[in-house]
């Protein structure tokens, strides 16, 4: 009878929204006085997330007040590592070294992906990749989300000056996933790095899954759900949306805002510490970026790290790109 009483006062404490029957399951004896207790209980955790609503807000305001703040930092940036400003104490070329005379930071945002592993950026991107001149992001809010934009010089590969990834979320402080959407890349004819060269990407319906390629600029094509059906198909779409939101969150965090690290190498000796404590070796050798190398010791030994990063990133791209996945990409070019 008395928990029969108690079940009757919670549906009356509660206006009929009462305790879930586990609740009583794990009491072995429930009062009025214990559910007046509880009640209460409950308006404080609602006073809570009241409270935790409005630092998400204020949190969201805050991100979109320093962001605004960033962007004349970013563009002193973008000016200098394209050749459009020169730096304080950089004696000018005369006119007759002005043809040879490299501006800016030649292969800056190339370096900067490439020193990231997460990103990997295969040997067939390089020579896109030098054409490009940055890389900017920014908020959406109807809906929610972001989008990444990537700039580009004219070049022989495509015809889009800018290609953006675009990722919407229903949440974003915890986040929680809604879509992503890709530019559709204007390949020029033959050029499509996506496709082996021996086929014609307009004819994608001859296509094998021997003639598709893994290739940074994938990253615009996130996989759709409706192409993966099957348990095992299922599991592959999961595996490779979340690398890919994962690699949206690298560029939008990490690259972006530590370009200038990335390129120098600095900071991809944190971000190995994160991945393997027991590393020893911290010399600057390690870490490779693409400038001319004057002493051929340090030319070596930087050759011998690109040879390993590449095999390494081979192994990872083998493991993220399986003969399955290929195959479900050819249907999705049809």
């Amino acid at each position: 009878m008395l928990l029969l009483w108690s079940y009757f006062c919670v549906d009356k404490l509660f206006n009929h929204s009462v305790f879930p029957f586990s609740f009583f399951k794990i009491k072995s004896r429930i009062t009025p006085k214990i559910v007046k207790r509880v009640h209460v209980l409950r308006q404080i955790e609602g006073q809570h997330k009241k409270l935790e609503q409005q630092f998400f807000e204020d949190r969201a305001a805050l991100v979109d007040k320093y962001h605004q703040l960033y962007k004349p930092l970013y563009e002193k940036r973008y000016e200098i590592v394209n050749g459009i400003t020169e730096v304080e104490g950089v004696k000018t070329p005369d006119q007759g070294q002005e043809a040879t005379e490299e501006k800016g930071v030649p292969n800056f945002w190339l370096s900067a992906l490439k020193n990231n592993k997460e990103l990997l950026i295969m040997e067939l991107d390089e020579h896109a990749l030098q054409f490009l001149k940055d890389i900017r992001w920014c908020r959406i809010h109807d809906p929610k989300g972001f989008r990444l934009e990537f700039l580009f010089d004219p070049n022989p590969y495509f015809r889009n000056s800018v290609l953006t990834k675009t990722y919407y979320m229903i949440e974003e402080h915890e986040p929680i996933w809604s879509k992503e959407i890709g530019t559709e890349i204007d390949w020029y004819p033959g050029q499509s790095l996506t496709i082996s060269p021996r086929k014609d990407p307009k004819n994608a319906k001859s296509m094998t899954a021997a003639d598709i390629c893994y290739s940074f600029f994938t990253f615009f094509k996130p996989p759709q759900h409706d192409d993966y059906t099957g348990a095992d198909m299922v599991s592959m779409f999961k595996t490779r949306i979340e690398n890919d939101r994962e690699m949206g969150l690298t560029i939008r965090d990490k690259i972006i805002p530590y370009a200038v690290s990335w390129f120098t190498g600095e900071a991809v000796k944190g971000y190995e510490f994160e991945d393997d404590d027991d590393s020893e070796d911290d010399d600057d050798s390690d870490y490779y970026f693409y400038s001319d190398r004057d002493d051929e010791d340090e030319e070596g030994a930087a050759a011998e790290d690109k040879n390993k990063e590449e095999e390494d990133g081979k192994r990872k791209e083998l493991s993220r790109w399986t003969n399955a996945e290929k195959a479900m990409a050819v249907l999705t070019l049809q």
